[in-house]
């Protein structure tokens, strides 16, 4: 009987530690998807100067820049930004430009805006200086492209031959 409650008193510590592990290991797994989310997809953090806003002819949307500034090390950087007034939607990060200072909204009808002679199509295209104009899908759904001859990814860099 003994060895018995002993047992029991062992599972019982055994599983205290195993909790203890897993609410650990679920804490560290939030912090770090945090940390990516904030360092790769926190549109709030560039938001810092607000400098322009241009609304649609028919006040369907609103276009609204921001000047970013990283620090004496990094350029200015240009961030539009979409948002929806008729409908209730999350805003759309449309337009990102590196080395500018200034943003100049432009719309040449009430689905076609120009920034900075960027003209895009909203809300279905975005413009990143990286990358150049894509339609929303395309940009955020990125699939890698197979060169068949020889059978390497674009980004490969194992790859030395022009594409």
């Amino acid at each position: 009987m003994a060895s018995h409650t002993n047992d029991m008193k062992i599972n019982l510590a055994r599983r205290k530690v195993m909790m203890a592990i897993l609410c650990f290991v679920l804490l560290l797994t939030g912090v770090l998807a945090y940390g990516v989310y904030w360092l790769f997809y926190d549109w709030s953090r560039f938001k810092q100067e607000f400098i322009a806003e241009a609304a649609s002819p028919d006040g369907t949307y609103t276009v609204r820049a921001y000047r970013s500034n990283e620090g004496a090390t990094v350029s200015y950087a240009i961030l539009g930004e979409l948002i929806f007034n008729k409908e209730n939607r999350k805003s759309r990060k449309i337009y990102w430009q590196y080395r500018e200072e200034k943003a100049v909204i432009e719309w040449v009808d009430d689905d076609t805006v120009k920034i900075n002679n960027i003209q895009l199509e909203v809300p279905d295209e975005v413009f990143d200086y990286r990358s150049g104009i894509k339609s929303f899908i395309e940009f955020f759904i990125k699939k890698e492209k197979i060169n068949e001859e020889t059978e390497c990814g674009i980004w490969h860099k194992v790859c030395r031959r022009p594409y």
